[in-house]
């Protein structure tokens, strides 16, 4: 195992990280959706420079650091264990509601597929499986650490 690795896409260069930080915190829809486990949204971003906010339509979160080129459309990852359903968000989280359309047992960890009110998709991973019936709307809560803007593919 390498202390850094290198992702190519078509031959073009478009990461070089430690592999937690390539798997916690991709640059581009390329690396987030290279790894199992991240949830690519778009969605637009309100203001420019330090007060960017992105905003899709089941949340709003104000972005930190912006890439330098942002992915067209504008895009965050968030990795599916960061997503918590129905339990009692701390005051920093954000928070948003969704519907569970399918729920996958798979040994360790369940995934629950949520869809979002603009039809997105994200799944949510969770190492105690909750008993909660598809079709039922749950709320979904995320840090804001665990959102991390998507820069542009390279040319």
């Amino acid at each position: 195992m390498s202390d850094r690795v290198a992702v190519l896409n078509w031959g073009h260069l478009v990461q070089v990280d430690e592999p937690h930080a390539l798997f916690r915190h991709p640059r581009t829809k390329f690396v987030a959706t290279f790894f199992r486990g991240s949830n690519v949204v778009e969605g637009k971003l309100v203001g420019q420079g330090r007060s960017s906010i992105f905003e899709c339509s089941a949340f709003r979160v104000a972005l930190p650091e912006l890439p330098s080129k942002f992915a067209h459309p504008p895009a965050v990852a968030i990795r599916g264990e960061d997503l918590r359903i129905n339990g009692h968000p701390s005051p920093e989280d954000i928070t948003f509601d969704a519907v569970l359309e399918r729920v996958v047992y798979r040994g360790v960890y369940t995934d629950y597929q949520l869809r979002l009110v603009d039809g997105q998709v994200v799944t949510a991973s969770a190492t105690s499986g909750q008993n909660l019936p598809a079709g039922q709307k749950v709320q979904v809560a995320v840090r804001p650490e665990g959102i991390t803007p998507l820069q542009a593919e390279p040319a």
